[in-house]
């Protein structure tokens, strides 16, 4: 299904996408008291034009997809990613939403794996690996590209080289409770090479909790029979702000490794606690000048 400009608004209680694979069309409104996209259906926000989505419930569930691109406005009290359900966004595009709650279970996933730049700010030379939140790896005498960008406010796509893409951007705002039992990634790729960066999540919360994963890694070279040496991908950034925690899970962005080339250095990842004013850095954190000064109560290594 497609929902056209021409044929807008779209306004009914309740819109149920069930084995659908459900496009957008232009500028226009979508108004419902809930959206369920359910049973492996696809709902694809991506259209040149700016769209408009107000529901109190959008529900993502059973091996089903969304995909946003950065650009469309959604007015949403909450969002639910179960069984096997994904949120995504397009080829550097980001997903940028300010949302009340957010809800991600162990099956589910916000994923921007490969959705960053084919090259970038951070592209390494030849065969080397993309950079953004540490530096890609050297290889064959080529440096690795360079890294970029804030390590307390990443909002950048990651970079790739030589047919890999760097990871994607996330930025959720989510104003009362985030739960993440599930993954949200932002990670690169390679296309039998070198590899490409991390990317970004970005994320303020009133409550964190939960005990899934938060991944922006560097992917690993993969050598492909032509040359004899390929860089590994720089690890991204995570920056995870919150009023209260009992999130207890894990956080990486690491660098990938090389195929006798050099890894990719580790990137950034940090979680402030806004309530106690204080610092926490990942396990690889960078005090840039870029991001200075630095004032908190305790900075907790």
């Amino acid at each position: 299904f497609r929902f056209q400009e021409n044929d807008g608004p779209f306004t009914f209680t309740t819109i149920q996408l069930t084995g659908s694979q459900s496009t957008v069309n232009g500028t226009l409104t979508i108004t419902s008291d809930q959206i369920d996209v359910d049973q492996s259906s696809s709902f694809d926000l991506s259209t040149p034009g700016m769209v408009t989505v107000t529901t109190p419930e959008l529900s993502i569930n059973g091996s089903s997809v969304l995909t946003l691109t950065g650009n469309e406005s959604l007015h949403v009290d909450s969002i639910d990613l179960t069984n096997d359900a994904t949120m995504t966004h397009i080829p550097e595009g980001r997903i940028d939403l300010t949302i009340p709650t957010i809800s991600i279970d162990t099956s589910s996933r916000i994923s921007a794996d490969a959705k960053g730049y084919l090259n970038g700010p951070g592209a390494g030379e030849a065969y080397s690996g993309g950079g953004y939140g540490g530096r890609g790896g050297d290889a064959g005498g080529y440096l690795g590209g360079a890294s970029y960008g804030s390590a307390l406010q990443p909002t950048d796509l990651g970079s790739g080289t030589s047919g890999s893409h760097g990871g994607g951007a996330i930025r959720l705002d989510v104003t009362d409770t985030l739960t993440v039992e599930g993954i949200i990634s932002a990670n690169g790729d390679n296309y039998v090479g070198p590899g490409g960066s991390g990317g970004s999540i970005y994320i303020t919360a009133g409550q964190l909790a939960g005990s899934g994963t938060l991944q922006a890694n560097g992917c690993p070279s993969q050598y492909g029979g032509y040359y004899a040496s390929y860089g590994g991908g720089g690890g991204g950034r995570i920056a995870v702000y919150y009023n209260s925690s009992t999130f207890t899970g894990t956080s990486e962005a690491k660098g990938g490794s090389g195929s006798n080339g050099a890894p990719g250095e580790d990137g950034t990842v940090v979680f402030i606690d806004t309530t106690q004013n204080t610092l926490y850095p990942g396990h690889s954190f960078r005090f840039q000048e870029n991001d200075g000064p630095f004032t908190f109560t305790t900075i907790q290594l």
